[in-house]
This record gives C-alpha cells, sequence and structure tokens, in this order.
C-alpha cells in the first residue's frame, strides 16, 4: 500500500480550484475587450463623420462663392451651389432618414453612426458676399445612445 500518486479527490479539488481561478481572472479580461470593442466603434463614427466633412469642405472651398443658397423647413435643410466645373451641387439633410446626401448619393449612411442633426450657414461681408459657409453636423452611434459627437467645418470658398 505504499503507492505514490494522487486520489481522485485531489484531482477534483485542484480542478476546481483551477477553474475558479480562471473565472476570476478572464472576467476582467472580459470588460477589457468589450471596452476596446466600444472605443473602436466611437472612433470609426468619427473617422467616418470626419471623412464625410473633408470631402465636402473641399468640395466647398473650390466651389462659385456667388452661388450658394441654404434651404430649411421643419425636417429638410439643402445647401446648394455650383461646383468648380459649373455644376448643381445639393448637400440635403433628412431628419426622417438620419443621413446626408449629396445629389441623392448617400454620404453618412453607415451602420456605426446616424446623424442627428446638420446645419449649413452663410455668413456674408459688408458688400453681402458670401465670405464663409460653416456646416455643422451632429452624430451619435447607432448602439450607444452616450456616445455624441458634433463636428463643424468652416469653408471661404476660392472662386468668386
Amino acid at each position: 500500500m505504499n503507492k505514490k500518486g494522487f486520489t481522485l479527490i485531489e484531482l477534483t479539488i485542484v480542478v476546481s480550484i483551477l477553474s475558479i481561478l480562471m473565472l476570476v481572472i478572464s472576467q476582467p479580461l472580459v470588460s477589457i475587450i468589450k471596452y476596446q470593442r466600444e472605443a473602436q466603434k466611437s472612433d470609426n463614427m468619427r473617422d467616418n463623420l470626419q471623412f464625410t466633412l473633408n470631402k465636402m469642405e473641399k468640395e466647398l472651398k473650390t466651389s462659385s462663392a456667388s452661388s450658394f443658397i441654404v434651404i430649411e423647413d421643419a425636417s429638410t435643410k439643402k445647401l446648394s451651389f455650383k461646383n468648380q466645373f459649373g455644376g448643381n451641387v445639393t448637400y440635403f439633410f433628412d431628419s426622417s432618414k438620419n443621413l446626408i446626401t449629396k445629389n441623392d448619393e448617400n454620404l453618412t449612411e453607415s451602420d456605426v453612426f446616424k446623424v442627428d442633426d446638420a446645419y449649413f450657414t452663410i455668413n456674408k461681408d459688408e458688400r453681402g458676399q458670401n465670405k464663409l459657409i460653416t456646416v455643422v453636423v451632429k452624430a451619435s452611434a447607432i448602439n450607444n445612445v452616450e456616445d455624441e459627437v458634433k463636428m463643424q467645418i468652416s469653408v471661404a470658398p476660392l472662386n468668386k
């Protein structure tokens, strides 16, 4: 009866203790991974919105300053102008669809965020000429109501 080894009860106790330790250690790791995914979604939202505003800024900068028109009603807001090639461009915010379109092309359609509000303003100089175009966009993450971002660009058109 002088055998060396472990009994079944000893092995069961060791496996139970190791299982409990793994469970305790894995919970913080799961929380860290979840937080990292939420932060990545927030970054994606900001990046997508910034990309859209950069596209708008480039087109507004090279457009004809005298051609800007802002139209607002209860649920829609529009900014119309002539681009550098003489083509008509309309940026359109529809609050019922929560997105911004450019000539019927969706600019902000995303599974990451929705546009809550957008507005366009035209500041004129003392002679009544369009001097500065401002676009403000407020968006929020689809999955996280608390994650909101508000971005603004102000552009002085180069072409008179």
